[in-house]
């Protein structure tokens, strides 16, 4: 019997305006069942999770005078670690 890896890897990704400015200082959240850890981009705009499992996974970006991003993201050994972030004018979240 033989097993799949499942090793952790960082997922990393990058925020930005509806101009294509980045966007710093911006907090991201990616929720694995009930765990969640929060990230914020940095003065380039990117942000990164370190140590995340393969699998399903949510990503949310909130940030006031923007709508609320949320990408469910299915992230396997050989997938795509790297994530786009387009926040979109809109009503102010709660």
């Amino acid at each position: 019997l033989v097993r799949a890896e499942q090793a952790a890897q960082t997922l990393q990704g990058v925020a930005y305006d509806p101009s294509g400015a980045v966007m710093p200082g911006v907090t991201v959240t990616l929720q694995t069942g009930d765990a969640k850890a929060v990230s914020t981009t940095d003065a380039s705009g990117q942000f990164a999770f370190a140590g995340v499992p393969s699998g399903r996974h949510v990503l949310e970006v909130k940030v006031p005078g923007f709508k609320a991003f949320r990408q469910e993201v299915d992230l396997q050994r050989e997938g795509d670690w790297e994530r786009t972030v387009t926040l979109q004018v809109g009503q102010v979240q709660e």
